[in-house]
């Protein structure tokens, strides 16, 4: 049975609509998806800085709308935009005043611009500043930052907020914080009630964050300076340089009690850091890290005039052009003329913008019959680490003749056309690229192009390993004034362009080509700064221990490519840098043990007279194995006990090793040098009782070795310290009382005198002693061993004498082997003895009783 027909329009009318829908639908689907990633524009207002750089998301909110969009790169930033960056991010601003702020991750902004100054409100995160104006102010919480021109300053808002902890510091210039001054080098750290904490800082002084260092040379030695602040005697400073923010990839790091430290870094982006260590560890603030980049750009080659060049003109003076080779980075050139090789007064002094392609050039027609010399500065930013090398000084002279022809000139004229042979400078018949004596590398000879110039007819390209031509390898037409060869074995060539006019053979001067094998691999040495080297190539490193990596030079190699792999060399490399020099040291804390390969691949640059070229890379297998020290685990760093609990209740010392420990010592010493040693004991378990301590300040450590004999022994001493045993109380109704005198009559009744005291609530003994005298006259006239009673008994007071006493109970604890634990306070009570002193005895003469 049929449909009818408007049952079908119906159908298609409403499979119509749906598609009307989805279209519409995915046309607003799109329209909404380029308005959230679309960096808006005001009209009408003028924008007051750029984002002239962006890593990861940035994003801007108008101050007033609720939308936040998306940064890129050369976006216009507008008076009251917040700007914020996420985690792992970060953006550069660039103000119409010509300041630089750089954005770390996880910071929040705002800005606002007026005639008079530029304020930027840190409400998070951190900022780096590099001023050209004097209208920066930076504003976090109740702390205002006022920078002068020329400055570099750090600034960081720790959590945020009206009442948040604030940390700066000045690398160059001068800046106002609150009113005060902080000179280059200079920081402090602010807690969030405004209080100025001393808290140890390393201030960076240089490189300041953001700089680019220009490397004119094989590599780059970067001078680290800061500053220390808040330090004290025992604290250094460790520096870190890695290719990652998170610091897991560290290319170098180095302890230093100094101020400065120079390391060689290779091209490329780093990131850097300095952290105050004490003795107890880092110290526990975030510490901010600084980004340098490092690029390769060699100073400029001069390509024309060359060396000893001679210019003829006839008539007037003649347009030179100079010619040089690009420096990457280059803002532009400085482009000299003299006519002395000093290069002072110069004839010409221009300035030529840089572009892009490998050379560059300029025309002047200022200088007359003479000897001239010249040269090319590069010019870079201002934010660049090293100043420019000028290029080489060249010679040339400018020469008159009126007798010039035009053949002199390199004009094309007839007679010029119908000589036998052209040389290069030529224009009717004219080779290009490759120049004479060029070298090229065998696997990039099929991107390389024969190029000439000519006029002539039936023109065919010659290629030969003869300087003759005697033999010919390639011999083609060739109409496009190019060719192309694709391959060829490596050795020394000779190329040239032969062609016809009015029947005549012409031929080019032929040229040098030298077709290069792949540079030798280099010859690798054994992996070094190892603990012990059991098997061949067998590495142990301790903890955050570097591995040294070196390798003899291959000839012709400007720079080598290293490569670390976990396993083979089939995986992706770990690590990869390019090395200038012929060694690398590679942090391998943050890697399991187990077998890894590191290559090393030598490589050329690129001149003027050669390709580059690419090396077989060398390889070699290294076992690592992480010596892991004992960990001291219990008492914690600065732990503190109670004098009475260290003596009668000593505690549990803990200690771990992932090794098998063996020849285990437990040290006690007072100095973090565990020189001055207090107790020492061998053989102890990974759980024992501590010894019973006086008190005072100690450090203990394990020491240990590995069943190989390696030392596993702990890191850094732990310090403890054990207060004071409390004294016990001064023993109270003390008798004789104070004053008291003893009299004839109480001889007379007793020669003995008793002496008491009440018992005092946690002795179990007492100390009896009497003295006589006061200060440096004092001697001991009676002390009692430790007495278990309350009282004690001089027999005969003739032990004293006649005199003033003073006598004492002191109050103790005593352990069994009369080792007194606690000792009491000390009050004396003063005793007089008032007796008559015994009269002279006289005597009556007897005579002599016996006889003789």
């Amino acid at each position: 049975m049929s449909r009818p027909a408007n049952s079908k329009k119906s159908i298609f009318s409403d499979i119509l609509v749906v598609i009307i829908c989805v279209l519409g639908f995915l046309a607003c689907l799109a329209l909404f998806y380029n308005d959230l990633n679309t960096a808006f524009i005001r009209l009408g207002e003028k924008p007051v800085a750029i984002i002239t750089f962006r890593y990861n998301m940035a994003q801007r909110r108008f101050i007033d709308r609720l939308i936040w969009d998306r940064l890129r790169n050369e976006s216009p930033l507008y008076n009251g935009d917040i700007i914020r960056t996420a985690d792992m991010s970060e953006a550069t601003i660039t103000s119409v005043y010509g300041d630089i702020i750089d954005l770390f991750s996880n910071t929040l902004i705002q800005i606002f611009f007026d005639d008079t100054e530029c304020i930027i409100e840190l409400s998070g995160g951190g900022v780096n500043v590099n001023t050209s104006s004097d209208n920066m102010v930076i504003v976090s919480g109740k702390n205002r930052i006022n920078a002068g021109r020329g400055s570099v300053l750090r600034a960081s808002a720790i959590q945020g907020g009206e009442s948040s902890a604030f940390n700066m510091s000045v690398s160059e210039g001068s800046a106002f914080l609150n009113g005060n001054s902080i000179a280059a080098g200079y920081g402090v750290y602010i807690n969030e009630d405004g209080v100025t904490l001393p808290i140890p800082q390393a201030a960076v002084i240089s490189p300041h964050s953001g700089a680019r260092i220009i490397n004119t040379g094989a590599g780059s030695n970067i001078n680290f300076t800061w500053n220390k602040i808040n330090y004290t005697q025992d604290t250094i400073t460790r520096l870190e340089v890695s290719s990652d923010r998170n610091f897991t990839r560290i290319l170098f790091y180095e302890d230093t009690a100094e101020s400065r430290l120079e390391a060689a870094l290779p091209s490329g982006t780093w990131f850097w850091r300095l952290i105050p260590l004490t003795a107890t560890g880092a110290v526990s603030q975030e510490v901010p890290y600084s980004r340098i980049i490092i690029t390769n750009s060699p100073s400029p080659v001069l390509i024309s005039p060359r060396e000893n060049q001679e210019i003829h003109y006839r008539d007037n003076q003649p347009a030179v052009r100079f010619v040089w080779t690009s420096s990457p980075d280059a803002l532009s050139y400085n482009l000299e003329a003299a006519d002395n090789p000093s290069m002072q007064n110069p004839v010409i002094a221009l300035n030529i913008r840089a572009g892009s392609g490998r050379q560059h050039s300029a025309l002047s027609s200022a200088l007359g019959q003479g000897n001239w010399y010249w040269r090319v500065t590069p010019v870079y930013s201002r934010n660049s680490g090293v100043g420019a090398v000028s290029s080489e000084v060249k010679g040339f002279a400018v020469i008159q003749n009126s007798a010039f022809t035009a053949r002199e000139r390199n004009i094309p004229d007839a007679s010029q056309r119908r000589s036998q042979s052209e040389t290069q400078d030529g224009i009717a018949h004219r080779q290009i690229f490759p120049p004479d004596n060029y070298v090229v590398a065998d696997s990039l000879l099929p991107d390389m192009r024969f190029t000439w110039r000519t006029d002539l007819e039936n023109i065919r390209f010659q290629f030969s390993s003869e300087r003759d031509f005697s033999d010919l390898l390639i011999d083609e037409s060739a109409f496009l004034e190019t060719y192309t060869i694709r391959s060829m074995p490596s050795g020394v060539y000779f190329w040239r362009i032969i062609g016809s006019e009015e029947d005549i053979q012409r031929e080019t001067q032929g040229r040098r080509l030298t077709v290069a094998d792949s540079l030798l691999p280099p010859d690798l040495g054994r992996a070094g700064n190892y603990i012990a080297n059991q098997n061949d190539f067998f590495v142990i490193s301790q903890e955050n221990q570097h591995i040294n990596f070196s390798w003899n030079p291959s000839a012709g190699a400007d720079y080598y490519a290293f490569r670390l792999y976990r396993g083979d060399s089939s995986s992706p490399p770990i690590i990869e840098t390019t090395v200038f020099g012929t060694s690398i040291s590679v942090n391998m804390s943050n890697y399991n043990d187990g077998t890894y390969t590191w290559t090393v691949q030598a490589l050329s640059r690129e001149t003027a007279s050669s390709s580059r070229r690419t090396g077989i890379a060398g390889s070699q297998a290294v076992n690592v194995r992480h010596l892991r020290p004992v960990v001291l685990v219990h008492p914690f760093n600065g732990m503190e006990y109670a004098g009475l609990d260290a003596s009668r209740n000593p505690d549990t010392a803990q200690w771990t090793s992932q090794e098998t420990a063996v020849n285990v010592s437990f040290i006690i010493a007072r100095d973090i040098n565990m020189r001055d040693v207090v107790y020492s004991r061998a053989n102890v378990s990974q759980s024992f009782v501590m010894p019973r301590i006086t008190d005072g300040n100690y450090f203990w450590t394990i020491r240990a070795l590995t069943t190989e004999g390696l030392d596993i022994s702990a890191r850094a001493p732990s310090q403890f310290r054990v207060l004071p045993i409390p004294p016990l109380p001064v023993p109270q109704n003390r008798l004789p009382a104070d004053g008291h005198t003893i009299r004839s009559e109480h001889i007379r009744a007793s020669r003995s005198v008793n002496f008491s005291w009440n018992a005092v609530q946690g002795a179990n003994g007492y100390i009896f002693t009497i003295f006589q005298g006061t200060g440096r006259g004092r001697s001991v006239v009676i002390q009692s061993p430790v007495l278990a009673e309350t009282r004690y008994t001089v027999e005969d007071i003739r032990q004293l004498g006649r005199g003033t006493f003073y006598w004492q109970a002191e109050a103790v604890y005593v352990l069994d082997g009369d080792f007194i634990e606690q000792r009491g306070q000390l009050r004396e009570n003063r005793l007089n003895v008032d007796i008559p002193a015994p009269r002279q005895i006289n005597t009556r003469d007897s005579g002599i009783l016996y006889g003789n």
